[in-house]
């Protein structure tokens, strides 16, 4: 494979072969998640790039636990490379990992790999670069949307950080995104031991003023978050923008 021919050819071989349930039955998974990990490491932008729309496909059609976890550390690479360069100098390939992790990570236990990796850092760097382009900035919104999810996620980052990115989020014009921020929160806000922060990072402002947006998702995602920090004792006053400790 570091032959720039050859790998070139196996990138391309690969990515028909995957899209083809007759043809992929033939080939060892292990094998092609091996080789598609590598590959995902080469200087080749070309082939970087079939590689990543590659393990897209064959994740549709499952991979063991041990190949995905190859694969998930693999696309954090291409992320950690991508942040030195700066997201602006191949958004699309940024793009697609992301997107990729977004559907590999579903599983709690593989998106522990990705928290082990520091993945979120740079998925969180990237929510905040407007140069990283819209597209992979709306990856990013669906990531986080499923990774609050975890009930031990918000132990795991930084929660002023998480909410200064979804806040970034939040301001792009995207209903869906919109609704996937609103959703994080309402999420976040699920775990009683978390709303004391929330509240004072500014997260009921924001949800204030997100509530204003026209799509009905939103405004529900948004009501049900005040909701759950209206639970925590004592949060009226700042809630109804009277102010208090």
């Amino acid at each position: 494979l570091n032959h720039p021919v050859i790998s070139r050819w196996v990138a391309l071989v690969l990515s028909a072969l995957v899209k083809r349930p007759d043809c992929l039955r033939h080939l060892d998974p292990g094998e092609v998640a091996a080789a598609l990990a590598e590959m995902v490491r080469l200087e080749s932008r070309y082939v970087r790039a079939r590689a990543v729309v590659t393990i897209w496909f064959l994740s549709e059609r499952g991979l063991a636990e041990g190949d995905t976890l190859k694969m998930i550390e693999a696309l954090v690479t291409v992320l950690e490379e991508a942040k030195k360069l700066g997201g602006a100098s191949d958004p699309e390939l940024t793009g697609n990992c992301i997107a990729v992790l977004s559907k590999l990570c579903r599983d709690r236990r593989l998106y522990q790999k990705l928290l082990e990796l520091d993945g979120l850092m740079y998925v969180m760097h990237f929510s905040e670069d407007p140069g990283a382009g819209r597209a992979t900035r709306l990856h990013c919104a669906a990531l986080l949307c499923y990774l609050t999810t975890g009930e031990e996620f918000w132990r795991r980052m930084p929660l002023p950080d998480l909410v200064h990115t979804l806040e970034a989020l939040g301001a792009l014009e995207d209903a869906e995104t919109q609704h996937r921020i609103a959703l994080s929160l309402f999420q976040l806000s699920l775990e009683p031991a978390a709303r004391g922060e929330l509240l004072n990072q500014g997260t009921h402002e924001m949800l204030k003023r997100m509530s204003g947006r026209p799509n009905e998702w939103v405004r529900r995602g948004c009501a049900a978050a005040l909701c759950n920090l209206a639970a925590l004792p004592g949060a009226e006053r700042r809630l109804m923008g009277a102010g208090g400790p």
